[in-house]
């Protein structure tokens, strides 16, 4: 993980909450991080959390995003699925 521990990231209330998995992660040009369950974009729906937090919370479906390049995303459709990286373009 290149965050720093005090970085903050985008989190879903849904995936916080346990109502949904964790679908899509997102390490953003800039090099913050989003955490969403890809049902919802809307902004009620989303809090800031320590990455770390966000990191350690979720370390087993992340275990594999800890190299994630910026500028880059990772999907899956189910836990356990493998997750698909490709290339983020910001829009």
């Amino acid at each position: 993980m290149r965050s720093g521990p005090d970085d903050l990231a985008i989190v879903s209330t849904f995936v916080l909450g346990g109502l949904e998995p964790l679908r899509l992660v997102i390490h953003h040009d800039d090099g913050t991080w989003s955490f969403l369950c890809n049902t919802t974009g809307h902004p009620d729906h989303l809090v800031t959390v320590h990455t770390r937090e966000a990191f350690e919370r979720f370390a087993t479906d992340l275990a594999t995003l800890h190299p994630l390049p910026q500028g880059h995303l990772a999907e899956r459709q189910e836990p356990g699925d493998d997750w698909v990286i490709e290339p983020h373009v910001e829009g």
